[in-house]
């Protein structure tokens, strides 16, 4: 699903010198009050000679004025999957946010932020944030980031985060952070 305001349409595909992949099930560069559900086994995935992108194996949030007011929900084998280009970019395994998340709840369970490329870099295996993400409630385990090639550079197992503080209660019990790997 694609949701740009009001509206929505499929996602469309790129081939060529640069790829660009976004949201394996959901992206959003509008307003979405709640996303309730499990996502399993999603993947964004690009492919190119010179530049590939992508961000957010089941979601994506897609630009600074974009907000998601609320996700409810377990994300599991999700991937984000940046190739054989010379420059090449992935993050969020399972969510990418460069908006406005107000809270997120929900299990954590093998996602992957994956590139590979002469320069590549792979950000949050489980959760890419760039702007403001509120509250992070759930487990985070065995969730990697992994770049491979000449210049590879890999951040945040579980999480990345280049903004704003996140809330992450480590008071819960049961909320384990574990396993979480970077690879290169």
């Amino acid at each position: 699903i694609s949701n740009k305001s009001d509206s929505l349409v499929t996602s469309p595909s790129y081939a060529g010198t640069s790829a660009y992949s976004y949201g394996g099930a959901i992206v959003n560069d509008g307003l979405i009050s709640n996303i309730n559900g499990n996502f399993y086994n999603n993947s964004s995935s690009s492919s190119a000679s010179f530049y590939s992108e992508s961000l957010g194996g089941a979601v994506s949030n897609m630009q600074e004025d974009s907000v998601i007011d609320k996700i409810a929900g377990n994300f599991s084998n999700n991937s984000s999957t940046a190739s054989d280009a010379l420059n090449s970019f992935a993050g969020g395994g399972a969510i990418y946010n460069a908006g406005t998340i107000g809270s997120s709840k929900g299990d954590f369970y093998k996602n992957a932020a994956l590139s590979s490329g002469e320069n590549s870099n792979a950000y949050g295996g489980a959760l890419l944030n760039s702007v403001m993400a509120g509250k992070v409630e759930g487990n985070f385990v065995e969730n990697y980031a992994k770049a491979t090639g000449e210049n590879a550079v890999a951040y945040g197992g579980a999480i990345y985060n280049e903004s704003l503080p996140l809330s992450y209660d480590t008071n819960m019990p049961l909320q384990p952070i574990e396993i979480n790997v970077v690879k290169i």
